[in-house]
């Protein structure tokens, strides 16, 4: 939260911590030590820390155009039949690894097996999606005659 708060508009850097310039204590073997790494405990605030407000923005639109998709292949899944298309699942997976990533760092480390199994589930997933129907709204409206019309 330090980071946030001392460079709120661009970050400290992605990946780069506090901690990280107090190289000079000792080093274990196979790991690092405390000193050199840093738990930010969601890929939220992790990704708000490292690029700041600024990055944040596009990361949200990624977010929010991905939100729209699983919206849109669940509403057109409410009114069908036939629930085995593909998409579903991996509409559920999103939903899923979306709400996880509130409470892990893993959304956008791409060294973590779970970032690059989730964004690749969700390039694999837009394909899916862009061969469902697109959601429209009738609308009707009563005409002074007394008629429906209907309006897309």
């Amino acid at each position: 939260m330090d980071n946030i708060r001392d460079h709120p508009w661009f970050g400290m850097g992605l990946g780069t911590t506090v901690g990280g310039s107090d190289a000079d204590d000792e080093q274990g073997t196979f790991a690092s030590t405390g000193s050199v790494t840093a738990e930010h405990g969601s890929s939220y605030l992790a990704i708000l820390g490292g690029v700041g407000i600024v990055g944040t923005i596009p990361v949200a639109i990624l977010l929010l155009l991905l939100i729209t998709k699983v919206v849109r292949v669940l509403w057109a899944m409410r009114g069908s039949e036939s629930v085995s298309h593909p998409a579903i699942v991996l509409a559920v997976v999103m939903i899923a690894g979306i709400i996880h990533a509130a409470f892990e760092d893993w959304m956008f480390a791409p060294g973590n097996y779970l970032c690059v199994f989730f964004w690749s589930l969700a390039f694999l997933f837009n394909d899916l999606a862009a061969s469902l129907p697109r959601m429209s709204f009738n609308w009707h409206i009563r005409t002074l005659e007394g008629v429906t019309a209907s309006r897309p």
